[in-house]
């Protein structure tokens, strides 16, 4: 039988873990820890402070892409909702196209976010439809289109192609829309 206890950290668990082991103060509010009981774990061990209201089990295990999920819940809004993608350089190393070794992060965050990025990121301001973001373990990234969309005018023309032909041809891109990205990129190119 579940102690209301064992139920609480259970359903901690189910959140962190859809989070990449992250979750937030408000988070953990919102399921029965009050701030004595945050102080408590954070003391124990059970819980580690990542940056401010930011907290991550201390028994989840290392994941690849530990920094990504730490920035999508950074970059939250009042009401809890994280507001960056991973975008532009780091979505399309994260989709194995070209062989760019970016040295920042880059995130994508609408036009009125306010918060100064951390060391390292690089903020995009920008807008995108929900279908333009893939979900992946602990944070949301945009598709293949919309990474090559956004790096045009970005990344070197040729480089920007050889990706775009090389998403076709590992199927990540349909035919349709390999040639409207070429063309955009063509237009891109041409003198006004």
């Amino acid at each position: 039988m579940m102690t209301p206890t064992t139920e609480r950290a259970d359903h901690l668990f189910q959140l962190a873990d859809h989070q990449a082991g992250y979750f937030t103060a408000q988070q953990a509010l919102a399921l029965g820890y009050g701030y004595p009981a945050q102080h408590y774990h954070l003391e124990r061990g059970h819980w580690q402070r990542v940056g401010h209201g930011l907290y991550r089990l201390g028994r989840y295990p290392l994941g690849e892409h530990e920094q990504l999920a730490a920035l999508t819940l950074w970059s939250r809004d009042r009401a809890g909702t994280p507001q960056a993608v991973v975008s532009h350089h780091t979505a399309l190393g994260l989709h194995g196209l070209g062989d760019l070794l970016p040295e920042h992060l880059h995130l994508s965050v609408p036009p009125g976010f306010r918060k100064p990025p951390p060391p390292g990121v690089v903020l995009h301001r920008a807008t995108w439809q929900a279908d333009e973001t893939q979900l992946r373990h602990g944070f949301s990234l945009t598709d293949v289109q919309r990474t090559l969309a956004d790096l045009i005018g970005v990344l070197p023309d040729d480089v920007v192609e050889a990706a775009t032909v090389q998403a076709g041809a590992l199927g990540l891109l349909g035919e349709a829309a390999v040639t409207r990205l070429l063309d955009r990129l063509a237009a891109a190119q041409a003198p006004a």
